[in-house]
């Protein structure tokens, strides 16, 4: 915020943003991004809170639909459900979201057995192996 507020009171002094750059030691480039904030928003400008990043595209409820889909057995001919049969399933989610929401409860990416919301296991710690002179 100090040094926000040095570009613009040398910007009122009549500075360019290069000068402005040399003086404070930033890039042109962030000199001039504060002092157009500032002509836009007033103080409001200098401010690093607001809108940032794209909105998410999933939430709560693409959470449920996947427990809910974990809790019914999987299709005939598979054991377990996987990411690509839960995407398949859903229809509307992306496999690498279902492998990001159940890493919280599975330590593996096979997505889920059945009742994987009861399911919190962890596996086993790993062994270190020795691979000998190679």
């Amino acid at each position: 915020m100090r040094e926000r507020a040095r570009i613009v009171l040398l910007a009122a002094d009549g500075l360019a943003s290069r000068a402005i750059a040399r003086e404070i030691g930033c890039t042109p480039g962030t000199a001039s991004k504060w002092r157009v904030r500032y002509a836009r928003a007033r103080m409001a400008g200098l401010s690093e809170t607001g809108e940032r990043g794209a909105t998410p595209k999933y939430g709560a409820e693409h959470d449920a639909r996947i427990l809910g889909l974990l809790d019914r057995p999987p299709p005939d001919g598979y054991a377990n459900w996987t990411a690509p049969l839960l995407a398949r399933e859903a229809g509307d989610i992306h496999e690498q979201y279902i492998c990001a929401s159940c890493a919280p409860r599975r330590s593996t990416c096979r997505a889920a057995s059945r009742g994987a919301r009861a399911q919190t296991r962890s596996l086993p710690p790993r062994r270190r192996t020795s691979l000998g002179s190679l």
